[in-house]
Formats: structure tokens, sequence, C-alpha cells
């Protein structure tokens, strides 16, 4: 008999089924997206049939992060191979160079269709009616999907066309308004018949191409029809019996990860910390590995092998001066003092299905509603064009915690809000699967980032005697409200070894509003 747990910070309240058979759980920063991709799983659909759902109807509720116009990336457990794979479908710049403002080539439609062509059960039709349903005829706006538009919808309010769309009634809509968009229903049901062809090579390409142009952007007909989303099969990393996994580049924030991970579990660092230590050992792993992503960023990301920066040996090398009493110094890279305020930019999705199969994915509009300015006739948020050094895919990635000789899934992430997703993910995993601690207890745990400066920042929740435990070894420390987002499924004993007694939590970040979802 399998329990489930679905944390939902919508309602701040948790469930636990005490019986039953488990058919799948999916987790998202947006209620409604969350409930399109468990009916498709109690429709006996995949992992990635709940993962393609769910980004569409983002792409309508949750369109500060989750546009049409913007481009993501996966992470993919191939139940019947015992192997992992990612995919890329990061939005390539436009190679259109006379526009107003630099976009960038509209590419999660096809990463979706990708990901749907090799690893979904459902019909594609079936996948998008959720998001065209409500596109169409307006659904009362979920608390997630209000407090994105509080936080940064003014960025709408400077173009007629977004503005029309948005803030139709002179204001931008709040909790419990519905907010119908035709123009978006109408693509939406072009892509549901025609498929995501008819995106890149068919009609509505040439309509995007003209409406982009109208709205002041860069986005050429050979753009739409060269762009291809790449897959990559990953190696990961050995953990006891287990294997991790993350996002290679161009997502930056699996390496990131992955690094802090190795760096942790290197001579059982983590396991045999204190609580002082351990926040410690946070701080000085996310220090070393924001330096590392320095340097080979330094080198265009052109030289990068996952494989050897994951290494033991870059672990032990990366911590050969690690004190567990003192700060290593600032970091040789800066990223700032996290974003606290605005609308957020990236959100993940993850999800398992019955079988064990499952996806972890991040979406970016590369800065909060992209540009902030709609396609006319189309309803899509044009992107920005992505740039190395500020709107990139850097902070993109997942976690994988897989054992691909018996097909057990331990543990999948996926996070959003930033350069500190990366860390958070880390904050939760090392805490709930090295630490063996039940996850829904974790996610809302306070978490400590270092960016790789000269500052370490925590959550003000956390308390004076954690700060005191940084400051102590010598961290400069910040407190600030919120550290990214992390959504997350955790199996400790496996999934599906045994399913009569396995046991998975699925838990939406607190810190957001956002559900864990399971069919009935």
């Amino acid at each position: 008999m399998t329990l489930l747990l679905a944390g939902c910070a919508s309602s701040e309240i948790d469930q636990v089924l005490p019986g039953g058979v488990f058919k799948g759980a999916v987790v998202a920063d947006e209620p409604l997206a969350a409930r399109a991709a468990m009916e498709m799983l109690a429709k006996g659909g995949s992992a990635a049939d709940a993962a393609v759902a769910a980004y569409f109807t983002l792409a309508v509720t949750y369109p500060s992060a989750a546009s049409l116009g913007g481009g993501g990336v996966c992470l993919v457990a191939d139940w019947d191979r015992g192997e992992v794979f990612a995919l890329d479908f990061v939005a390539p710049k436009s190679s259109a160079t006379d526009a107003y403002r630099a976009t960038a080539v509209p590419a999660n439609v096809r990463g979706m269709a990708a990901l749907h062509a090799r690893y979904g059960y459902l019909d594609w039709r079936t996948l998008l009616a959720p998001a065209e349903q409500i596109a169409r005829f307006g659904e009362p706006l979920t608390r997630a999907s209000a407090a994105a538009y509080a936080a940064g919808g003014n960025a709408l309010l400077a173009q007629s066309e977004a503005k029309g769309i948005f803030a139709s009634r002179g204001s931008l809509p709040v909790e419990g308004q519905s907010l119908p968009q035709s123009d978006l229903a109408d693509v939406l049901a072009e892509l549901r018949l025609n498929g995501a062809g008819t995106m890149y090579k068919g009609q509505l390409a040439e309509r995007l191409v003209k409406a982009f142009g109208e709205a002041g952007g860069s986005l050429a007909r050979q753009d739409l029809q060269n762009f291809s989303p790449n897959w990559q099969t990953v190696t990961g990393v050995q953990y006891g019996n287990d294997r991790i996994y993350v996002t290679p580049p161009p997502a930056g924030g699996g390496l990131v990860a992955g690094q802090m991970w190795q760096m942790l579990a290197d001579g059982k660092r983590y396991a045999r910390a204190d609580k002082g230590e351990k926040l410690h050992l946070l701080a000085e792993s996310a220090r070393l590995a924001f330096a590392g992503r320095a340097r080979w960023l330094a080198d265009d990301g052109t030289n990068i092998q996952p494989a050897d920066l994951l290494s033991k040996k870059a672990a032990a090398a990366n911590m050969a001066n690690y004190s567990p009493s003192a700060s290593g110094g600032a970091g040789n890279a800066d990223n700032g003092a996290p974003r606290q305020s605005a609308a957020p930019a990236s959100t993940g999705v993850v999800a398992m299905d019955y079988l064990g199969g499952a996806v972890a994915c991040s979406f970016t509009a590369y800065q909060p509603f992209g540009t902030g300015w709609a396609a006319p006739g189309t309803g899509i948020l044009v992107a920005p064009s992505p740039e190395p050094r500020d709107r990139n895919p850097l902070s993109l990635g997942g976690i994988m915690i897989f054992n691909p000789q018996v097909r057990s899934m331990k543990f999948l992430a996926a996070g959003g809000e930033g350069a500190q997703a990366a860390t958070a993910m880390i904050n939760v995993a090392a805490a709930a699967v090295i630490g063996q601690n039940r996850l829904d207890k974790q996610v809302g745990r306070p978490r400590v980032h270092h960016g790789g400066g000269d500052t370490v920042y925590i959550e003000s929740a956390a308390g004076d005697e954690a700060v005191a435990a940084l400051t102590g070894r010598g961290h400069s420390v910040s407190t600030v409200k919120s550290l990214g987002r992390v959504n997350a499924i955790h199996c400790p004993p496996g999934y599906p070894v045994d399913p009569e007694k396995s046991l998975c939590w699925a838990v939406s970040d607190p810190r957001g509003f956002g559900l864990a979802a399971f069919p009935d």
C-alpha cells in the first residue's frame, strides 16, 4: 500500500492518503496547472503527459514565467531503459537584428512536443484542452496567479495590446477574477488541432513573425524553422546504490546543484555535521560551486565536461581547504542579492506516474512577463533575447536521484526564482535525502544561499541562532524573506521497487501558492 502526501501551500493543508494504489503525483507553482496535470495522470497518462498539460496551463495562468514565448529544460527518467535524459529547449536569440527589441525564439511549444513524442501516452489534443478552456472561458484567478500580477504586472501596462488583455478593466487582475484570453485560446486551439509544427513551419508561424514585428520584436521565419530541441543522455554520479542526475548546460542551475551535492556528500560531511555546521556547509559549497560556474562561463561554456565537474575528485579538490569553523572568504563571482519583490521569471514542475516514470522541468520567460509586450492577435508575451550575463538559462535546472539498476526513483525536484533556485534545491535535497527527514518539513525549512560574493544570505525565519552560527564562522550575513522556490517529490524507499511498502511525498513550496496534486 502506497502513501502519498501532497503539500498545498495555497490552502496550507497537507493530506495523507492512508491507502490505495499510487497513481502518480505532480507539483507546480500554480494550482490550476497542477490540477490539469493531475487529470492526465488520472486518465492513465505518463509523467510526460502531466508535465505537458501543466506547462500549457501555466502559459495561460502563470505567464510571468511560462509564456509560449520562452524556453526551458527537462530531466526525464526513462523507466524502460533505466536511463535519464535531458531535454534542452532553451530559447535562442532571433537572427533578426533590425528590431526595436531583441527577442527570444519561442521554444517551449516545440520542447513540449518533443517530450510528448518520446514519452507521452495520451493524445496531444487531450493535453492542451484544459489550457485552451481556461484561456477561452476564463477561470477564477488563483492566489499564485494574482500574486505574480501584483508583484510584476506593471510591465504589462506599457503596451496597449498587453494592457487590453491583462488590465482591460483598468487595473491588473486580482484573486478570484476571471481572465479570458481569446487570442491565446485561438493559438492553443490551433496547436491542439494541428500540432506543434504549425507554430514553426505552418500558418501560425507566418502570423507569429508578423505579430512579433508589430510588437517591436525580432523574429524571422528561419528562426522558427531552424529551432529544434536537443536530447542528451545524462550519466549521473554515484551516491550509495543510487545515482544523482542534474540538468546539464546550458541550464547552469543543474551543475551548481550537482557540485554542491557532491561537496556535501564528500566524506559524509553533511550527514556528520551539527545544525550550525550544516548551514556553513551549504554556504561554502554554494560559494565554491558559483566560483566554478564563473570559470566555465569565462570559457563560454564550450569545454564543459559535466562528469569531470561532478566527480568525487572535483568535490575533494573543492573542499581541500574547507574548515568546519571558518569561512573560506569571498567568492570570485557575485550574483548579487537574491531578488525579493519581482514576479517570478522561472518556474518548476515535477511529475511522477504510476509506473515510476518521472519528469522535472524548468521554464523561463527570461524576465518577469518577458518584455511585457504581447504579439498582437496571439496573446503571446514576447520573451527578451537571452544574454550571457543577465537574461539567461543559468538558473534553470532539476535534480533526480534514481537507481537505474532496479528502476527505482527516490527524489526529484525543480526550482525557480533566479540564481538561488539551485541552492534552494540542495537545501531541500540534502535535508530530506542525506539527513533522512520528511520532505514536507524540509521544503518549508529556512534556507541559506551564497551567490559567490562576500555575503551569505539566510531567510529571516531561520532566527538569531542560525545567523550566529554563520557570523561566528566569519561569514558576512544578510537576512532576506525568501530564497527560491522548490517543488519536489520524495520516495525514501524508492518507487516502484515495492509498491506495497513505498511512501512518496509530493510537496509544493510554502513560499508560494502552488499545489501538490495526485489523482484519486
